[in-house]
């Protein structure tokens, strides 16, 4: 059973280049956070405390990077 609230604690994810990985969360236009890969470090991890969201919030993780050619990344919004 639902009470309609999820949390939101964080995202883990990565690419075939360095990025800059940012989190939006609702209608917000600023991102709540933003992490940067580098080319030895290709990982980004965040972990947070829990924050309480409306179950109908949406939160999209975007990959920003100035690479040459196409780049392939992939990510998972940890929350529950």
């Amino acid at each position: 059973m639902s009470d309609g609230v999820r949390y939101f604690i964080g995202f883990c994810a990565t690419g075939t280049c360095s990025a800059e990985f940012r989190v939006y969360v609702g209608e917000e236009p600023e991102p709540w956070y933003v992490v940067q890969t580098s080319p030895a470090v290709r990982t980004a991890y965040l972990a947070d405390r829990g924050t309480r969201l409306p179950q109908s919030t949406v939160v999209v993780l975007k990959a920003i990077h100035e690479a040459a050619g196409e780049q392939t990344f992939k990510g998972t919004i940890l929350g529950g």
